[in-house]
């Protein structure tokens, strides 16, 4: 399995994903997420231009408060990769509205839609309608999420994170 870096990769998708859904007191959602960090640095040592262990790592450094790093290696992703690239501005755009500053992160949101192949993606939108709604732009809150409620209309999140904004 170390030398399956596509194994590795899953691993360390796996850590991060369990450090993120289950209860843990914060002793072990930091041991879960050094486990992903190490299983990602091992992805890159082999393979340096493997963008979802960079995505991955800059994820884990969000999470660890790490802005100014997670911040680096998405940008080194968005400027490395059309592959990535959408990921790395969506993510952008999450540090963005977790440090508060939710007019950039509309701008990277919006960016990314633009490159997504076809219409962009329900989770997508409703990132960019939080970011409006954190803005105080409910009219383009509301705008977003009725073209996201039109790509997926029995989507509850959706209908409800509507009418909070109508309400």
């Amino acid at each position: 399995c170390r030398k399956d870096s596509y194994a590795m990769l899953s691993l360390a998708n796996i850590q991060l994903e369990l450090s993120a859904r289950e209860k843990h007191s914060s002793r072990q959602e930091n041991a879960l997420l050094d486990k992903a960090t190490e299983l990602y640095r091992a992805v890159l040592l082999q393979e340096p231009n493997n963008v979802f262990a960079a995505n991955g790592l800059g994820v884990v450094c969000a999470k660890k408060g790490r802005f100014a790093e997670a911040r680096s290696i998405f940008t080194s992703v968005r400027d490395a990769s059309v592959e990535g690239a959408d990921m790395a501005l969506a993510n952008l755009g999450q540090l963005h509205a977790l440090q508060r500053e939710p007019l950039a992160a509309v701008g990277l949101y919006q960016k990314a839609q633009r490159r997504a192949k076809g219409a962009p993606p329900a989770s997508l939108l409703a990132l960019e309608a939080r970011a409006h709604f954190d803005a105080g732009s409910l009219p383009e809150a509301r705008r977003v999420l009725s073209r996201a409620l039109r790509q997926r209309p029995t989507d509850l999140t959706t209908v409800y994170n509507l009418c909070v904004v109508l309400h």
